[in-house]
């Protein structure tokens, strides 16, 4: 990007930024959020309790872009191996995972909701509903003021979606034993520890890898990756772009004294659970630094 695509896409980060807030139009549950369409979703119960139901109308999609995904890896291994991935957004937790198993990263079956939004916006773009239903009003007129936004800037909007999708994949690959890599960022202390009950009861091995850093770095590294694929996108005409992480999600996953949440339930999960054998926790130092290993415990080993 030149200097002038460059400011502007500094100004779109912030107008993307105001546009994320809790009652913002680019909120995970905004009206134009996937979920809220009545043909696609029913809604019961209130948060945090809520639920969501398929209407018969989406169920094939979900079929289709869940079975794409096992079809995919119908040559890994079950060995009923899993890896919890834990940490702030941005911390690097998909490059460190890929990096320790090299060329095994193949052998897993990677369940990751963000490869489920690509899925989900892609289709959107297809079917006509990106322009019909989820572009906000507010994005229409940031276009039409001169900024250039991209599907994947609306991610949020698909993003309950996608988790919803990532889990009856998980579903799905824990049946018949797959190896999987789970990425969940485990901010919620109780979906860490059903992950992990569930995971022991099937009979998996589990290795946790817990990615850590400030909120600051997690911020900066996010912005960063954001402007980075945002520029790729500009220079080969990708119509998706880089997908947008909005910062209120970042907070989210920190307590107000500034620790992070999945790294205490991280630990939860390897302490609580026999089958969690191996913990791993990297630090992430500085904005353009790579994760470094900080503890590791093994109970196979007795190693810490």
């Amino acid at each position: 990007m030149d200097a002038a695509e460059q400011n502007q896409a500094e100004d779109l980060y912030d107008e993307l930024r105001k546009l994320s807030a809790p009652d913002g139009p680019l909120n995970f549950l905004a009206p134009t959020a996937t979920v809220n369409n009545p043909k696609w979703f029913i809604r019961l119960g209130s948060e945090p309790d809520e639920e969501y139901i398929l209407q018969a109308e989406r169920l094939p999609l979900h079929r289709r872009l869940v079975r794409k995904k096992l079809e995919s890896y119908i040559l890994s291994p079950s060995n009923y191996q899993a890896i919890n991935l834990s940490g702030p957004p941005g911390a690097g937790k998909s490059r460190q995972v890929r990096k320790l198993l090299g060329d095994k990263f193949g052998d897993y079956i990677n369940i990751d909701p963000d490869e489920f939004k690509v899925d989900l916006l892609q289709q959107a773009l297809d079917d006509g509903s990106y322009d019909s239903f989820i572009k906000p009003e507010s994005i229409r007129k940031l276009e039409n003021s001169g900024h250039r936004v991209f599907p994947l800037d609306l991610a949020s909007l698909v993003h309950e979606e996608s988790s919803i999708l990532a889990q009856a994949l998980r579903i799905e690959a824990l049946d018949i034993g797959k190896n999987v890599i789970i990425d969940l960022v485990l901010s919620n202390y109780q979906s860490a520890i059903d992950l992990a009950e569930g995971l022991q009861l099937k009979g998996y091995t589990i290795w946790v890898i817990d990615v850590e850093t400030t909120s600051e770095i997690s911020s900066a590294r996010v912005k960063s990756r954001w402007l980075e694929a945002r520029r790729r996108a500009i220079e080969s005409d990708d119509a998706l772009g880089g997908r947008w992480v909005p910062s209120e999600y970042i907070r989210f996953v920190f307590r107000d004294d500034g620790k992070s949440v999945p790294k205490t339930n991280a630990r939860a999960v390897y302490n609580q659970f026999h089958a969690t054998k191996r913990y791993q926790l990297y630090w992430t130092d500085t904005a353009e630094s790579d994760p470094e290993l900080v503890e590791e415990q093994n109970k196979e080993t007795g190693e810490s």
